[in-house]
């Protein structure tokens, strides 16, 4: 019996002892996790400048809904660390070729280079801002959420030979953050209220706006390196080793440029690295819609087009080996690249009037530099700019005999986001 009690006892003890030491490294266990989440959270609060004071930026903004205008920019003043005025002026750039009805045939007519200014103020409530602020877990600045109330005025347009003048006042929704320093996004959908004029006629109508913009800013920021590297790195994945990349593009998936236009765009693209080296090849597909309104508003007809890209591209990351040798990156697809690119693009062009179809088959070798970088766990952002020529070989169904084929270059801009596998 003796023996029994000290066998019992025995192992009361031992379970008794591993419970504790259980419970110890659940606690340690708890401890760690609270602190990795905090680095974290720090880390997110650097990149993003939550905790750094704003007061006013200039901002130049060269992506506005997913489309490339190199004259745009503005600024923002806070009034306060829940209110500011947001500021815009931007021209849009038109370099198409695109039809002109008449009464007997269809006839090429020029679309014109500078096709309109766009000028807009926007006073901004950022809604949770100055609690957070009260709490000490954000700074006075720009990078929130908030809601918005913005006036614009588009003048100057020429599309085919009209010029109508169109107003518009929108209830937006939306989060602007900054990226790092110099870096910021912009991303909201709204209400708008838009009034064409043209010609004496007058229309008033309400649309669904998304918006996604992006640009560089510079304003009254105290320069602050990052304190937090190691979590930072975690979130922008510097060190991962990626050899190849699935990038799903969605930030093009719907567009609405401007009140007579509206797109839906989604591209796949597959890259592979070359071994150990800095160059990766990629093939990208594309398909997207497009409706698009010419003419005035009294006298206008829709255009539909349909269209699908395959590409392919040799990318050259030309800092990967110094961000190698010091210790700043792993050997994956991020950072600064020059590319080589050529695509080939079928589209259909269909007119509401005419009973025409016009099909195009389109050649585009181009050079970029761009830069791309993985973000969190299955996020991706890529953004090029360079001198794109094209050659086009177009045909009219419906039109005996009528073909044509034309060309030329230009500069043009991408932006590419979404998720990457």
């Amino acid at each position: 019996m003796k023996h029994l009690f000290l066998i019992i006892l025995g192992c009361f003890v031992t379970g008794f002892a591993h419970s504790q030491n259980d419970t110890t490294y659940i606690s340690t266990g708890s401890e760690q996790a609270l602190m990795e989440q905090t680095k974290l959270q720090d880390a997110y609060d650097e990149i993003y400048g939550r905790r750094q004071q704003t007061r006013w930026a200039f901002k130049y903004t060269p992506v506005f809904n997913g489309d490339v205008h190199l004259l745009s920019g503005g600024a923002e003043v806070k009034l306060g660390p829940a209110f500011s005025l947001n500021a815009q002026v931007q021209s849009s750039f038109l370099d198409v070729d695109i039809f002109e009805a008449s009464s007997s045939s269809w006839a090429w007519g020029a679309g014109a280079d500078l096709y309109g200014n766009r000028y807009s103020l926007e006073a901004r409530w950022y809604y949770n801002m100055a609690r957070r602020v009260k709490a000490g877990l954000h700074a006075n600045n720009l990078s929130g959420n908030y809601v918005g109330l913005e006036g614009t005025l588009y003048r100057g347009h020429e599309i085919l030979r009209n010029s109508p003048k169109l107003n518009s006042l929108s209830a937006r929704m939306g989060m602007q953050r900054r990226f790092l320093r110099h870096v910021f996004f912009d991303l909201s959908a709204g209400v708008e209220w838009l009034q064409f004029r043209s010609e004496g006629f007058k229309n008033d109508y309400l649309a669904i706006s998304p918006r996604f913009s992006a640009g560089f800013l510079i304003g009254d920021t105290k320069r602050q390196n990052l304190q937090n590297t190691e979590a930072t790195c975690t979130i922008l994945r510097c060190f991962q080793e990626d050899r190849h990349l699935l990038k799903v593009d969605v930030i093009n998936l719907f567009k609405m440029p401007n009140p007579w236009q509206m797109s839906g765009k989604i591209g796949v693209t597959y890259e592979q690295k070359i071994g150990e080296s800095p160059f990766s090849v990629g093939l990208r597909g594309e398909t997207e819609l497009l409706a698009t309104r010419f003419g005035s508003v009294d006298n206008s007809f829709l255009l539909n087009l349909r269209d699908f890209t395959l590409g392919l591209e040799g990318r050259h990351y030309f800092l990967m080996k110094r961000r190698l040798a010091r210790g700043l990156s792993g050997n994956n697809l991020n950072g600064l690249y020059y590319s080589l690119q050529g695509d080939f693009r079928h589209s259909r062009l269909q007119p509401e009037k005419g009973g025409i179809v016009i099909l195009t088959n389109s050649w585009m070798p181009s050079a970029r530099l761009g830069f791309q970088h993985r973000l969190f766990t299955h996020g991706f952002i890529d953004l090029n700019i360079g001198p794109v020529g094209q050659h086009n070989v177009q045909r009219v169904e419906g039109v005996a005999g009528r073909s044509a084929e034309f060309g030329g270059f230009s500069l043009v801009g991408n932006i590419r986001a979404g998720f990457a596998f």
